[in-house]
């Protein structure tokens, strides 16, 4: 017999919005109740299960503002403003609180609290936003969606599923962050150099990019005639999205742009400044972006050396409506040159330190299709799991 039953949200789980937080209150780092605020569900450790908090009260607290408590395994989310667009769902570890900018669904007998927030993890609220100043969603709208509910024992099986998913993606996660760090190690270690008292003997230089490398501005393109770049080549845009091709499958002008080859370095020059890619391909470029190819230095080498440079170039940066650096500084840049050999050596440790966190993020992202195409089925009741 089948026993998935279509129901409303409402029917499952009491929607509760969370609760004023009044500054005074705010700030203590211990006490018996957590005080959660969206930003807390960006905090290490809190990716599913809220398990900490950066404010605390105490029932005193409670009872003075009148606020509700909600109960352990209620799914909390963002109710407003941008933060509901990222669509973060979480399960409360303990009784807890949380602030006007929250919601909680608190699952009822029907439904677990875990496949509960499995099913509200597909549901995009980019579709269910209310106009306004800020966008939010409705409580009432909430309620009234409608789920295909399965019993008790699908559910479980549904979540365990899910749930040991979840774990591989976020073991993969970890991963990928400890391989960052080692590469990050890595790279200091190998591009500072030796101790300025034994730079001579060990044959290391240090030369300003602009000796090392040709380096080439974007720029605007003209808006007037109508004269195509050869072979309908893309353009680059030199902005916050950095790296996204032009709408246009041809660029427009009355002159050929500066184009970047394949291999060479491409660099943001403009805010946010320091944003590194590599081309694949022949690009025109526009304001906001350089390229950069090495002529007199291991070109990979080179290309990691600019990679650890990008927060020192964002401090050189200057400006008051957007933060931009001009070639000068960009060219003045210094740039540690061993000998040749050890430049290839750096480059081959540091290459396979890029490779395995390359691998690692294609591993995540199959497994992130994968867990997006399962639950999508399972939840849904497309696909049935077997009976144990």
């Amino acid at each position: 017999m089948d026993d998935w039953k279509s129901r409303e949200l409402k029917e499952i789980a009491v929607l509760h919005g969370g609760n004023g937080f009044p500054e005074r209150e705010q700030g203590s780092k211990s006490g018996p109740l957590p005080f959660y605020k969206v930003s807390d569900m960006n905090s290490h450790g809190n990716e599913k299960y809220l398990t900490s908090a950066n404010n605390y009260v105490d029932f005193d607290a409670v009872e003075r503002h009148r606020w509700r408590i909600l109960p352990t395994g209620t799914v909390v989310f963002a109710k407003v403003g941008a933060a509901l667009l990222h669509n973060r769902r979480r399960i409360l570890t303990v009784p807890s609180l949380v602030d006007n900018n929250m919601m909680g669904a608190i699952p009822g007998s029907m439904v677990s609290s875990l496949w509960l927030y499995m099913w509200l993890q597909t549901i995009d609220f980019a579709n269910l936003v209310q106009v306004g100043a800020l966008p939010f969603v409705n409580q009432e709208q909430l309620g009234q969606l409608t789920l295909n509910l399965p019993g008790p024992a699908e559910q479980k099986r549904i979540a365990e599923i899910l749930d040991s998913l979840d774990q591989t993606i976020q073991a993969t996660e970890q991963l990928i962050t400890k391989h960052r760090k080692i590469r990050q190690g890595l790279a200091h270690d190998l591009l500072k150099g030796p101790p300025s008292g034994n730079r001579a003997m060990d044959d290391w230089k240090w030369e300003p990019l602009g000796c090392l490398a040709v380096i080439k501005m974007g720029q605007s393109p003209p808006g007037s005639a109508v004269s195509e770049l050869r072979d309908g080549q893309p353009f680059l845009q030199g902005n916050a999205e950095f790296g996204t091709q032009s709408p246009h499958p041809r660029y427009q002008c009355n002159q050929a742009p500066k184009q970047a080859r394949t291999g060479d370095l491409l660099i943001s020059v403009r805010a946010p400044v320091g944003a590194i890619n590599i081309a694949d391909q022949r690009y025109g470029i526009g304001r906001g972006l350089a390229a950069i190819r090495f002529k007199n230095i291991h070109s990979q080498f080179g290309n990691h050396v600019i990679k650890t440079k990008a927060r020192l170039l964002d401090r050189v940066a200057q400006g008051t409506t957007f933060t931009a650096i001009g070639r000068p500084d960009l060219a003045s840049l210094p740039v540690p040159v061993p000998p040749l050999k050890k430049q290839k050596l750096i480059a081959e440790i540091l290459d396979s330190a890029d490779l395995a966190i390359q691998e690692n993020e294609a591993e995540l992202a199959k497994l992130q299709k994968l867990r997006s195409g399962l639950a999508s089925d399972l939840l849904s009741g497309r696909v049935r799991t077997v009976a144990a």
